[in-house]
């Protein structure tokens, strides 16, 4: 083991997210949302209507910070809670004006995408997606 800073695993995943991010910001800059925004607003599309455990679940989340993006979401008006079965539960999903903001981001997102795999390489991507999959498996 190693007592190098620069070796941390934490750092270095989270460094690379930020960078990841900020490409991903830079080049969606013409959306009314950020690249954050546009994944989370997919993700609940994609399993409206659902409760804040199963998003938070499928987007590895702590809840309590998932909450305070969709209500960030919710204040603009691109999703909406409705009571569940339960009277403690509520069920996210995307209002019209959600729908449209995740139908205009689409084409920069992709474009984003694109950008990114062109260069790192899409081989690379798809391994490092794998080794991504296999870190979340074993914590």
């Amino acid at each position: 083991m190693t007592s190098d800073p620069s070796a941390c695993a934490n750092m270095n995943i989270r460094r690379a997210a930020r960078q990841i991010g900020q490409f991903f910001d830079d080049r969606m800059s013409g959306a009314d949302i950020r690249a954050t925004q546009f994944s989370l607003l997919v993700l609940v599309g994609r399993h409206a209507p659902a409760p804040i455990s199963h998003i938070a679940e499928a987007i590895k989340m702590e809840r309590t910070t998932l909450t305070r993006n969709l209500h960030v979401l919710e204040r603009q008006g691109m999703v909406e809670a409705q009571a569940g079965t339960d009277a403690r539960m509520r069920l996210y999903s995307l209002t019209e004006q959600g729908k449209k903001a995740v139908q205009d981001t689409q084409s920069l997102w992709s474009e984003a995408q694109s950008d990114f795999l062109s260069r790192f390489g899409e081989r690379r991507w798809e391994a490092l997606r794998a080794e991504l999959k296999a870190l979340e498996a074993c914590l």
